[in-house]
């Protein structure tokens, strides 16, 4: 068994690299954005590549930005749509993210700057 569990690299880029789909963030399968995301990952990435070649130094680095800007997005969706699951309070699948919630909502928070 493999975990599916929501993560984000960090950092997405560096000197000369940039991590694309799943290995910049990956989603969880529950979302079903996973597709959706690794190719508009891809267009993005080949972009700033293109950029980066013609000479534009932050590139990469606005190609981050977004990838962790769509990551903070997608972690407040995925609190709200979970948050409002409250038929099965006893099962194991949502008691382990339970606390996760708890945490990713103060993150969430944090990073809007609330």
């Amino acid at each position: 068994m493999a975990s599916a569990c929501s993560q984000r690299l960090d950092p997405i880029a560096g000197d000369g690299w940039i991590a694309v789909g799943d290995a910049a963030s990956a989603f969880d399968p529950l979302s079903s954005m996973g597709i959706m995301k690794a190719l508009r990952s891809a267009v993005d990435a080949a972009a700033a590549i293109l950029r980066h070649l013609a000479g534009e130094r932050d590139a990469f680095a606005g190609y981050a930005q977004t990838i962790a800007a769509d990551y903070t997005r997608y972690l407040d969706t995925r609190t709200r749509y979970y948050a409002m699951e409250q038929r099965w309070p006893d099962a194991p699948f949502w008691q382990r993210r339970a606390p996760q919630m708890e945490e990713v909502a103060a993150n969430v928070a944090a990073a809007r700057g609330a």
